[in-house]
């Protein structure tokens, strides 16, 4: 593999939950939602924010503040939308809710250093960070994000590369 190869940027949206900032790989967002519509789902889990309304789809929606050990507050302000890779039997979206879309960066693989003697409890959520602002930036790793939820597509189907 060549050098010029290996170091290509990839893009990235940044996305703050609360004083963090995570970074999102635009390859996978499909929808950007900037005063999300949640539909309540009774008797659903406190991380689970709704069912996001998504040009006539609905897509079930992860509140990452409560996911990520951070108190709720106020209804987030936005939402981005993404595909699982590996796709997902009966769920072929889903939402993800932030305080505030930041910025779209690009970042070379290069610049990404892996989350080591990290303590934060989203660690599991995280495929390295990168420093190229004034702060620390969290490349989030959607596929643990959604491998992680109780679904019940997740649940009866078994998927090797989700560890289930």
């Amino acid at each position: 593999m060549s050098v010029a190869r290996t170091q290509a940027a990839v893009e990235y949206l940044l996305v703050r939950v609360k004083s963090q900032e995570f970074a999102i790989p635009c390859s996978q967002v499909r929808h950007l939602c900037p005063h999300p519509i949640l539909l309540p789902v009774p008797a659903a889990e406190e991380w689970f924010a709704g069912m996001l309304a998504v040009g006539g789809e609905a897509a079930p929606a992860v509140d990452l503040r409560v996911r990520f050990s951070m108190s709720a507050g106020s209804p987030p302000p936005c939402a981005v939308v993404f595909e699982p890779d590996p796709p997902i039997p009966g769920l072929p979206l889903l939402g993800i809710v932030a305080d505030k879309v930041v910025d779209t960066v690009r970042i070379r693989p290069s610049d990404v250093v892996p989350p080591r003697h990290m303590s934060r409890p989203f660690r599991r959520f995280v495929r390295g960070t990168w420093h190229g602002r004034s702060r620390a930036v969290y490349l989030m790793d959607l596929d643990a994000i959604a491998g992680s939820l109780p679904y019940p597509a997740l649940q009866n189907e078994p998927n090797s590369s989700r560890g289930l």
